[in-house]
């Protein structure tokens, strides 16, 4: 590789960790990002929160634990994974740009990726950065194995093992078998027959031991949630998928703003791949088949929230990027100028995302603040009723019950026996804040929608004891969400 390119590579990869880190700081936190990080407060003290993360996301929660630990118990340590696995996706996906269409197209994809992917939506501290690092390595490692006849076996093993651990990061990684099965069975001439075999087995290492420690905890429900199942039983329901359709119009606006660069590309890397495919010229096949995967799978969720975009990210960027490729081949000059168009168009978005986040519950200052509140006038043995965890995750103290995930409440379509598995009945939650130990209470957006607006007894309960001691303001950009910090009457305010 020639000095200069190298030095391209370097430049991009500095600018990119330096946005990321800025955003990283700046950005308001998201509930699912609190839960995530008391979920790891709660690993670290030997017990599991009320949720699913177990199933949901286990490697996700013990790289939060890892980092909370690292960094002793700092707000960002959900972030810092989020970046660093956020940096490392470019590596495997330059390499399999490279291997579809030479070194030209792995560069680019690296500088797609590391500079005008939207970058403000992928330093969240959540389930998909790490998904999208893992389902990029499986595939890379699986274009790998294939050329190296020294290191065939432990590759397919590395391959399956990464598969794995991608589908307990976020479900939606079953996206990447129809790639797989269209490399395996298509694109190579003479498949290797033990391939499968050796990639299941390293899934099963980490599967086998995964469902045995959920079947120990959590019986049958817990080990069906792992599997997917639960989470099947929500989609191609009338409703649902009705619902799932509408919602789709926000995360597209969101994108549109703080996305705009990647949504340049994309179009440009489809209608490449749509001349290619006219022409029965496949080379664009294995990033059009991880984006079909995708929309098959989300099509029918009930829902579609903008951050379920990241999954896309990855394909799309591998597609634009052999698109400049092909162009660079033939027009260098209009490659440069397009490069420049879409830098210009992520800079703009990246500008609209600072100005005006687009989720966002909860700033950092506010949180601080919180936690002080909570620090000066709770004992720190006393649990405290409230569903923004992240302030007691900051602050040291512990939720009634350690219920981190309190949303399933809200979700019908979740059959009781279910929720049961994860979390304490409403009765119970409601017989703690009636007649158990809990004092203190914080209130917000979430806590109301949660557990004061559903189908419970909690708001009466509520308004009979309780009196407001403090309000905190909290103004994220994107919604006006103060926190309210009340105390039962015989508590010192």
């Amino acid at each position: 590789m020639r000095t200069s390119v190298k030095a391209l590579l370097l430049t991009a990869l500095v600018a990119g960790l330096g946005i990321r880190l800025f955003f990283a700081w700046q950005l308001p936190f998201t509930n699912d990002e609190g839960a995530y990080l008391y979920d790891a407060k709660l690993l670290l003290e030997g017990t599991v929160a009320g949720g699913d993360v177990l199933s949901k996301s286990p490697v996700t929660a013990v790289l939060f634990t890892a980092s909370v630990w690292l960094s002793q118990g700092s707000l960002f340590a959900g972030r810092w994974v989020a970046v660093i696995a956020n940096i490392l996706t470019a590596i495997p996906l330059a390499y399999l740009a490279w291997r579809i269409r030479g070194a030209n197209a792995g560069i680019i994809t690296a500088l797609l990726w590391l500079l005008l992917v939207p970058i403000p939506m992928t330093i969240l501290g959540i389930t998909q950065p790490i998904a999208a690092l893992l389902a990029a390595t499986c595939l890379a490692l699986w274009y790998a194995a294939p050329e190296s006849r020294r290191h065939y076996t432990s590759l397919s093993l590395l391959a399956g093992l990464c598969f794995a651990l991608a589908f307990m990061s976020r479900k939606t990684s079953l996206a990447v078998l129809l790639p797989t099965v269209y490399f395996w069975f298509i694109a190579q001439p003479q498949p290797k027959k033990n391939t499968l075999l050796v990639s299941l087995a390293g899934l099963l290492i980490v599967v086998a031991p995964w469902l045995a420690i959920l079947w120990r905890l959590y019986d049958l429900p817990g080990v069906m949630q792992a599997l997917g199942i639960g989470y099947g039983d929500l989609l191609y329901e009338s409703e649902s998928a009705i619902a799932g359709q509408a919602s789709i119009i926000r995360p597209l606006t969101v994108l549109t703003r703080t996305g705009s660069g990647l949504v340049l590309a994309s179009v440009l890397g489809l209608g490449w791949a749509s001349l290619k495919l006219r022409r029965k010229n496949l080379t664009p096949a294995m990033p059009l088949l991880w984006l079909l995967a995708l929309v098959g799978l989300y099509i029918g969720w009930p829902v579609f929230l903008p951050e379920y975009l990241i999954d896309f990210f990855v394909p799309a960027t591998l597609l634009a990027g052999l698109a400049l490729a092909e162009l660079w081949q033939h027009r260098a000059r209009v490659t440069i100028a397009t490069l420049l168009l879409i830098a210009l168009a992520s800079l703009l978005s990246y500008h609209s995302a600072f100005k005006i986040p687009w989720t966002g519950m909860f700033t950092k200052e506010a949180i601080t603040q919180a936690a002080q509140e909570l620090q000066t006038r709770v004992p720190i043995a006393e649990p405290i009723f409230t569903a923004a965890v992240i302030v007691p995750y900051v602050s040291g103290h512990n939720v009634m019950l350690d219920i981190a995930h309190p949303l399933w409440y809200t979700y019908e379509s979740i059959p009781d026996q279910t929720k049961r598995a994860f979390l304490p009945p409403l009765p119970v939650v409601e017989s703690q804040l009636q007649d158990g130990p809990v004092r203190w209470a914080l209130v917000e957006h979430l806590t109301d929608y949660a557990y004061l607006r559903n189908e419970s007894n909690l708001i009466s309960l509520f308004g009979q004891e309780w009196n407001l001691v403090a309000t905190l303001p909290n103004e994220t950009g994107w919604r006006s969400n103060p926190l309210k910090l009340f105390a039962r009457d015989n508590s010192d305010s």
